[in-house]
């Protein structure tokens, strides 16, 4: 194999090796920085569901309070009766608040009045009995530490997890010590779920649950979809609700298109290093060495040695390598002339 071959060779196999090995170095570079940015992503989104969900809770809260810093509500507590009842717990009331449960019980657990709603037959309907123990005297839910203070979050019941928010009965300047606890209740249901999928714009599952899980779950599910999940915890401080968000996987999309960038750019710059050093080593080194050799192989043929061997450029190996030539030359001359002398 000729030199000028053998160098192209070396320097197409380095050339590719120092790309190679940048493209490896930047790709892992790359991919574990985009990986750490969808994780973040999509732990962000999870959080977000988490407090939709607590933001919900807050809207039927301001509907509580509207009815429990009531002077009305309060005399009910104290007084029920049927004009209140008639005045201001119609089906209106529950779609209005957008609510499913209403209780009123005293302080010593007494249930006054307990109703829910039936959406889809649209009408006022029962309360059922695993609720309304939770309303039992010395119960967390009718215990309240100040006038302000609310009970707010999710209950696991056999009939389903429910949304509930649950406050302290006083009258309307909020200065009379509470005789009573009002309770507002939404079912989480398929509506809920369909609710908070509009509301954060994204698609999300909804599960009763026993299970915990700590922090966020992260697990992708496809080359274009990741998955989070979460468990939100009841009132008791137990699992209540697993929250699966299915996301796109546009940071990674963009990883990838910033990956084929890189290499397309790389695979550019590897090309032109390599044409900028084959030009170099051809016009240093080979196209020199290649000139020396053919003027020698003419002057062999030729056997004319009386005009130097001429390589362009100056002060380096192949000039010096040229000076030693025709040095060598020379002297051959001048053997060869001394020959011819004493031959005569």
């Amino acid at each position: 194999m000729k030199i000028q071959k053998k160098i192209s060779l070396g320097v197409i196999l380095t050339v590719a090796g120092m790309m190679g090995a940048l493209f490896l170095a930047l790709g892992s570079f790359i991919s574990s920085g985009f990986a750490r940015v969808e994780k973040a992503d999509t732990e962000k989104n999870v959080f977000r569901v988490v407090d939709a969900v607590d933001a919900s809770l807050k809207g039927m809260q301001n509907s509580l309070n509207t009815w429990s810093m009531w002077d009305d509500a309060y005399n009910y507590v104290k007084k029920p009766t049927v004009a209140f009842e008639d005045s201001n717990m119609g089906a209106s009331a529950f779609t209005g608040m957008n609510i499913q449960v209403l209780v009123f019980a005293n302080n010593d657990g007494k249930i006054i009045k307990a109703l829910g709603y039936d959406k889809a037959a649209g009408k006022l309907s029962s309360v059922p009995n695993s609720l309304l123990e939770r309303l039992q005297k010395g119960q967390p839910l009718i215990v309240h530490k100040d006038l302000q203070s609310v009970h707010r979050g999710l209950i696991t019941l056999p009939e389903g997890v429910l949304m509930t928010v649950a406050g302290p009965v006083t009258n309307s300047d909020v200065t009379d010590p509470y005789n009573g606890t009002l309770l507002f209740g939404r079912w989480f249901d398929g509506d809920q779920k369909e609710t908070l999928s509009k509301v954060t714009h994204m698609t999300l599952d909804f599960t009763p649950t026993e299970e915990d899980i700590p922090g966020v779950i992260i697990e992708p599910k496809s080359r274009d979809i990741i998955s989070g999940t979460t468990v939100i915890k009841n009132l008791d401080g137990k699992p209540a609700l697993k929250v699966r968000v299915d996301l796109e996987r546009a940071v990674a999309r963009q990883g990838r298109q910033t990956l084929q960038g890189v290499m397309i750019a790389l695979g550019l710059i590897g090309v032109g290093l390599f044409l900028v050093l084959s030009l170099m080593v051809n016009r240093l080194i080979v196209s020199r060495v290649v000139s020396l050799s053919s003027q020698l192989l003419a002057k062999n043929m030729s056997f004319d040695f009386s005009m130097p061997t001429v390589v362009p450029g100056q002060g380096d190996e192949i000039a010096e390598l040229t000076e030693s030539v025709n040095g060598l030359i020379a002297a051959a001359q001048q053997v060869l002339g001394s020959i011819s002398e004493t031959g005569k």
